[in-house]
Formats: C-alpha cells, structure tokens, sequence
C-alpha cells in the first residue's frame, strides 16, 4: 500500500510544456503545487523539486518514447499520434505532498498536451482522456483530502 505511485501521461513530444508553461497552467487551474527549480521537461529524466501547500517534496520525472509492447501492457488500444511517454513517481502515501503533487502534475500535463494519464492503482487503471483530466484531478485530490482528515480524526479521537 505504500509503495511509489507512478502515473503515466501519453502525448506528442512536440506539445511538451516548458517548466514555466507548466507552471502557469498549474496555477490557472487554480492547484496548489509549485513546480521548483530548473526543470526542463525536455530532458529524458530528471528529480522535480516542488511543494504541495508549503511542503516540500520530490517527483520523479521520465520522458521516453512510446513504444506499442507498453501499450499493449497498459491495455491502451490507440495511442493516436502521441509519440512518447511521460512517467511521474512520488514515493508513496505516505507522502502525502507527493501524491497530490503527482496527480496535479500529471493531470495538468495531460490536459494542456492533449494526452491521456494512466494510472493503475493496483486494483484499477484509470485511463484517462485529456477533457477529463481536470475533472480527475479534482476528484481525487478531494478523494484524498477527505480520507486524510478522517484518519486524522480518528487519530485525535485515540488520543
């Protein structure tokens, strides 16, 4: 249950965002994560620094090309045109700045490029298209606030 969290973003290479293009699209979506640093999405892997709320946290990030066995494997039936995919890792539940970052980040990338985010949570794979993906991220960003306060009230209520 507390293993990394990875979720994937297919599209075009040549929609990817700068950092900065990025960043925007975050903030005009109205999310709280701050991409840090000097990330450059065009290179083939890289450490993310950003913050969630305040709190710092790290991403993993991989860009390779799409290759059609991955696809099989994800059980995706047409890629269209996109031509690569992006990973992002966060390390865990536990990190909660680093899931929510993952699923903000993730989602927004996918939204502005035109992609389609695949997530398999182990018991689903979320696939989804980019006219959905802000709806997604909502979801389970609230999803996730939601259980957050609960166990933290129920950890008050055994104190």
């Amino acid at each position: 249950m507390f293993d990394e969290i990875d979720i994937h973003v297919i599209l075009s290479k040549s929609r990817l965002p700068t950092r900065e293009q990025w960043q925007q699209a975050i903030t005009e979506f109205g999310f709280a994560l701050r991409l840090d640093g000097d990330f450059d999405p065009t290179k083939s892997s890289a450490l993310m620094r950003c913050s969630y709320q305040g709190n710092a946290t790290e991403l993993r990030y991989a860009l390779a090309l799409l290759e059609p066995a991955w696809l099989e494997q994800a059980a995706i039936k047409s890629a269209g045109d996109r031509d690569s995919r992006v990973t992002l890792t966060s390390s865990g539940f536990l990190d909660m700045a680093g899931w929510m970052s993952v699923i903000e980040a993730a989602s927004v990338l996918c939204a502005i490029s035109g992609g389609i985010l695949i997530y398999d949570s182990g018991d689903d794979v979320h696939v989804v298209e980019a006219d959905q993906a802000m709806d997604y991220a909502r979801y389970e960003v609230e999803d996730l606030q939601t259980v957050m306060e609960a166990l933290a009230n129920s950890s008050h209520t055994r104190a």
